[in-house]
């Protein structure tokens, strides 16, 4: 399960991750373990470290089997990339939410810029950004052990 945050919740379920930029609206997202909501899951996501490329995709009631099948086709264009290291895509709402780890945002970065990752980009709507591990603890109620914020508006899968 993924849940989109604008600001740092008090309380998540799994490791909370922090936007690299600080103009993503969505700034925190919490990654609980792959639980029924996981659609592919290929390579080694869960790793330490690098930086992970969480993008919601905006996917029509109807046109699921076309967003897979072009989902499968840019995870294996990125596959093919210095630095990815494994993507899990969730089922989320109003679509999906890919979860992709990267050894580091220059390879990232470097990924976009080939023809075989840009030809593979799918049409859907998305909001891609990269994140880092802003607290890797949590307790079995989901609490968050330090600071906090409020006015949090959230969007999950």
């Amino acid at each position: 399960m993924i849940a989109l945050f604008e600001s740092a919740p008090e309380r998540w379920d799994g490791v909370l991750y922090r936007a690299l930029r600080k103009d993503v609206a969505l700034r925190f997202a919490a990654v609980g373990g792959a639980g029924d909501d996981v659609v592919r899951e290929i390579g080694t996501p869960d790793v330490e470290g690098g930086a992970v490329l969480i993008e919601p995709f905006t996917v029509p009631a109807g046109d699921e089997d076309a967003f897979l099948a072009g989902w499968d086709g840019l995870r294996a264009a990125r596959a093919e990339q210095r630095g990815y290291l494994g993507s899990r895509l969730h089922r989320g709402e109003p679509g999906f939410v890919e979860f992709t780890r990267w050894s580091s945002p220059l390879m990232f970065a470097r990924s976009l810029k080939l023809p075989e990752v840009q030809d593979a980009a799918m049409p859907f709507a998305s909001s891609p950004a990269l994140y880092v591990v802003d607290s890797p603890a949590w307790t079995s109620t989901g609490s968050r052990l330090a600071g906090g914020a409020s006015g949090q508006t959230q969007r999950g899968s």
